[in-house]
């Protein structure tokens, strides 16, 4: 009976955790197999750390940053500047356009 608890309880906390419903007791366990994301998902958590550093230094209120204006570099593929730029041409639309009734 305490096994079974013990089992509930682990299971609890890997669905929370968000692994995937397949994975076995090996590849938790394991020392040499770690968990690894897959590269689409490193590259969205690359990017949106990018866009939050850039919201970040968008308007700060320290003079000194103010006054540098940094540069974030990104590489060739994807701009931050310009994602951040469509980002808020998003939002500028949204609320000009304001909330539509969508069904019933």
């Amino acid at each position: 009976m305490e096994v079974e608890g013990s089992n509930n309880a682990r299971a609890g906390w890997l669905k929370k955790v968000g692994t995937p419903p397949g994975l076995t007791d090996v590849a938790i366990c394991s020392r040499k197999g770690m968990l690894k994301l897959p590269p689409k998902s490193k590259v969205e958590e690359y990017r949106c750390g990018k866009a939050r550093l850039m919201t970040m230094l968008e308007d700060p209120e320290d003079p000194a940053v103010r006054s540098i204006q940094p540069f974030l570099r990104a590489g060739r593929k994807w701009k931050v500047e310009e994602a951040f730029k469509l980002g808020e041409e998003g939002l500028i639309i949204k609320e000009v356009i304001g909330l539509t009734q969508t069904g019933r």
